[in-house]
């Protein structure tokens, strides 16, 4: 069995996958969407019981545009019960080479995986070992397996690509070092947007539910989640 969901998302993505057996599978995410798509994609952990299941063999966040990386963030911050990953792939500060500086929210996320990383060798990158996903210079692509019998091939970034972003990151973060958890983690946890329970700070796309946004209740238009199952 291979299936792929796409949460609602608005502009952003954000990709459910499973995989395996259809009585016990498993499942890999790719990017959160906005902050917005949190509340689906919290709705959608919380439809897999019991809790123990509410597993995932890899976490993909792909960039730091914040309707890729928002709905990751708000939900790490009060993740549903249960929920656990094995292995975390994104590209931050400490991956990058040495004056390369990230956007404010990758800093926020780098804040939740090293806590994991600590608790557990091996979370963020492990299978680059802790180091930049990306493909080598003239060399094979690289192909990772996942438990049950999944290969995933990295296409990308190159060194060239991860040069890159270096571009434009460095007016971003004003109010603490790129690199610095700590003042990271302070201004995060000033964020009123990454706090359990916010619900402004951008439009509510949870199909079929009426939902708080600002101080008006709206009824919300519809988007369809489409699953391709092979």
């Amino acid at each position: 069995m291979f299936a792929v969901e796409m949460l609602p998302a608005q502009e952003g993505d954000c990709l459910w996958i499973e995989y395996g057996s259809k009585a016990s599978p498993r499942r890999i995410l790719i990017d959160g969407g906005t902050l917005a798509t949190a509340a689906a994609l919290r709705k959608r952990i919380e439809s897999i019981v019991p809790p123990e299941d509410r597993k995932f063999e890899l976490l993909v966040v792909t960039h730091v545009d914040s309707d890729h990386i928002a709905g990751i963030l708000k939900l790490l911050s009060n993740p549903p019960e249960g929920c656990f990953v094995k292995q975390a792939w994104f590209n931050a500060f400490p991956q990058l080479a040495p004056g390369m500086l990230g956007p404010k929210e990758g800093e926020f996320l780098a804040v939740h995986f090293l806590n994991e990383e600590a608790k557990r060798s091996g979370y963020w990158n492990g299978s680059f070992t802790g180091r930049a996903v990306g493909i080598p210079t003239d060399e094979e692509l690289p192909s990772y397996d996942l438990d049950g019998g999944f290969k995933l091939t990295v296409l990308a970034p190159d060194a060239r690509a991860l040069e890159k972003l270096r571009a434009g990151w460095q007016d971003v973060i004003k109010e603490f070092e790129a690199g610095d958890p700590a003042g990271a983690r302070k201004t995060m946890n000033s964020d009123k947007r990454y706090r359990p329970g916010y619900l402004g700070g951008d439009r509510r796309w949870v199909t079929g539910q009426r939902v708080i946004h600002g101080r008006r209740v709206v009824r919300q238009r519809k988007q369809h989640r489409t699953a391709r199952r092979i």
